[in-house]
């Protein structure tokens, strides 16, 4: 910027093409770069913490070894150290994770199951769909999930530590009914108790017409419902001081399932 800015000036103008020759090779040589196999990194989550420590680690490292000093060095090193004890604990996190994420979706609906590194995914959405790109995988990547399985609510499946059957889905002792559009003027014949009801499907499923038997904590509503649908059941989950959780137009939901 400053060198465009000196062209301006009366006569150093005429110096202007060595100034755009030194541009253009600069661009070009940072083209060529980027185009080098794996000449990118991705992926790569870093807290605040670990920024301050990891950054005065290397300016201190830099500074001894202009000056020679040894005290300098060593604090460095030290610093360096808490920097990767702080990796190591988060590994240890991530590794041990147990936790559910509803995602916010425009029309569609989209859970993570996530166990260490590990996560079932329940959605309506393909893997290469730009709202599953958008919305869904930078999470899953914050979370350090690198093996995934995709679910569709509409099909049953077993998987360790995940049962999706009978509209019902069994995690980690966090259990799910799932109201969709199959039980549309349907009874509803189940008992027992539940983490969450996930309505889907805009079903015509009244919540009123639930059986005594069940117990359940919270509502779940995702976006394949409609604005009309949505109300409805807020103003119910309202009047019973019920807890209640929107997935259009709202935050996520998130479940952490060891504290």
């Amino acid at each position: 910027m400053i060198l465009g800015i000196a062209i301006l000036i009366p006569f150093v103008d005429k110096l202007s093409p060595i100034f755009e020759w030194i541009i253009v090779s600069t661009n070009n040589t940072l083209k060529w770069i980027a185009d080098l196999p794996y000449s990118t990194l991705s992926s790569v989550w870093i807290n605040l913490p670990e920024l301050i420590l990891l950054s005065f680690a290397l300016g201190l490292f830099v500074y001894a070894l202009v000056k020679y000093n040894k005290r300098c060095m060593f604090t460095a090193f030290l610093l360096f150290i808490s920097y990767q004890s702080l990796i190591a604990y988060n590994d240890w996190k991530t590794i041990s994770q147990k936790k559910v994420i509803f995602f916010t979706l425009r029309k569609n609906y989209a859970a993570a199951f996530i166990s260490g590194s590990k996560a079932v995914i329940v959605t309506d959405l393909p893997e290469n769909d730009k709202n599953f790109q958008f919305f869904v995988k930078p999470a899953l990547e914050q979370s350090q999930v690198n093996k995934f399985n995709f679910v569709n609510l509409k099909k049953d499946t077993i998987l360790p530590n995940f049962i999706l059957m009978n509209k019902q889905i069994i995690f980690n002792k966090y259990k799910i009914l799932i109201l969709d559009e199959s039980l549309n003027y349907k009874k509803l014949l189940v008992h027992g108790d539940f983490s969450s009801i996930w309505i889907t499907g805009n079903t015509k499923f009244k919540l009123e017409k639930l059986p005594k038997e069940i117990r359940y904590r919270n509502l779940i509503i995702d976006a394949t419902n409609r604005d009309y649908k949505i109300a409805e059941i807020k103003a119910f989950a309202e009047n019973i001081k019920l807890e209640h959780h929107i997935l259009k137009k709202n935050p996520a939901y998130l479940v952490q399932l060891i504290k």
